[in-house]
């Protein structure tokens, strides 16, 4: 059971780590020979993620749709609301700073938080000596890997990334407790749809709303293209991750979190490819002591791996 899940929310974090790239060049209005994204605020950006939730609902004539207990209900409601606001802090904190910095951050504190609520929630589980072992070393490994020399973090950067990082955090217990009381499939398909229905809740800001539905067009063909491209790696990512919350025993939930690490490990191997072809957007200078370090969290997360399945 432990390879199913591992092996799924290993290929969910690489497919977040190019929808991160992604929305980074999308967000910051990347500008090349070849390619040009206009830049996009990021509630617009929040509204068109939240609504593509509702192509969901081509499942439906295939699995049906049953209906959940209102407890049920209102796991689902709590987890869609936290996802578009957590996408919004997110969206926020990768237009304004650098992506290679935004994702350890919420990485580094959000396993945290998902411990806190996973034991208010579920009980003593993880604090098995064994299993609190695992967790402590992948969150170490994690921290090597982010750990920067010279970031100052700002009051703006702190209140996006970690705010981003407790409303994610709440978004991957409710779901769970969704899962617990729902099969998968029927679960995903109505926090998807109230994803959408809090996406459109969007449209009562007005200037949001006449940026919509104006003449104009809003993006450039090449902007949309990129935006469906990535969209579709980030929600890609978002399946693969539901589906292993899903298989993940709750005694788990903080220690597949802590694997986050991942994420931007193969986030900082892409922003080491590009900083040379796009400095202004990613600003990655590779120096001995960061690939001490990284080696040393590499190290650790695949040790940690390695207890987890033996």
């Amino acid at each position: 059971m432990i390879f199913h899940w591992l092996f799924i929310i290993i290929l969910s974090y690489f497919f977040f780590s190019v929808a991160a790239f992604g929305d980074k060049l999308i967000l910051s209005g990347f500008s090349g020979k070849r390619v040009k994204f206009e830049e996009t605020d990021p509630a617009l950006y929040t509204f068109f993620v939240g609504v593509l939730n509702i192509l969901i609902v081509v499942f439906i004539p295939f699995f049906g749709l049953p209906l959940p207990t209102w407890g049920t209900h209102v796991w689902i409601i709590l987890e869609a609301l936290t996802m578009v606001l957590s996408l919004y802090f997110l969206y926020s904190a990768v237009q304004s700073f650098e992506v290679s910095k935004v994702v350890p951050v919420i990485g580094a504190f959000q396993p945290i938080f998902v411990f806190i609520l996973s034991f208010l929630l579920f009980g003593t589980a993880l604090l098995q000596p064994y299993a609190l072992a695992i967790f402590v070393l992948l969150i170490a490994g994690s921290m090597f890997i982010s750990f920067e020399e010279k970031f100052h973090a700002t009051k703006k950067f702190l209140v996006l990334t970690v705010g981003a990082a407790a409303l994610f955090s709440l978004e991957y217990v409710f779901s769970k407790l969704v899962f617990l009381n729902m099969d998968f499939v029927h679960g995903l398909i109505w926090m998807r749809i109230w994803s959408f229905v809090f996406a459109m809740l969007l449209l009562s800001i007005p200037k949001l709303r006449k940026r919509i539905f104006a003449k104009k067009p809003m993006a450039s063909k090449k902007t949309s293209l990129g935006f469906v491209a990535f969209q579709t790696m980030g929600a890609l990512a978002g399946l693969l991750q539901n589906w292993a919350v899903a298989l993940v025993p709750v005694g788990y939930l903080a220690i597949m979190n802590s694997l986050r690490g991942l994420q931007y490990l193969f986030l900082f191997f892409i922003a080491v490819s590009f900083s040379h072809f796009l400095p202004a957007i990613f600003k990655e200078r590779i120096t001995q002591k960061a690939i001490i370090n990284k080696s040393i969290g590499i190290f650790m997360i695949i040790l940690g791996m390695i207890f987890l399945v033996v």
